[in-house]
């Protein structure tokens, strides 16, 4: 009697567990991948900050070039005038 049982129970998941795989399938072909477009979301995110932390650098050594040379621009007309009065 078990033998009976147990393969009526192998039957039975045998039926409902292929169709489950087919349906499964068929919907990773036709539904995206989530996982590819939050990977390609993350890459475009990384790609972009990349893009402005350069812009960032640059503006950054831009406004320190400026200070240093306005700083010894405004050495230069202090040694002139305190020569000059001199």
């Amino acid at each position: 009697m078990e033998c009976t049982t147990l393969k009526v129970g192998v039957d039975v998941v045998e039926y409902f567990s292929e169709p489950y795989h087919d349906i499964r399938y068929a919907l990773m072909a036709v539904v995206p991948d989530r996982r590819m477009q939050y990977e390609q979301k993350l890459k475009m995110l990384r790609t972009n900050r990349a893009t402005i932390l350069e812009a960032l650098r640059q503006v950054c050594f831009l406004t320190i070039c400026f200070i240093l040379f306005f700083l010894g621009f405004i050495c230069v007309v202090f040694k002139e005038s305190s020569v000059a009065q001199s």
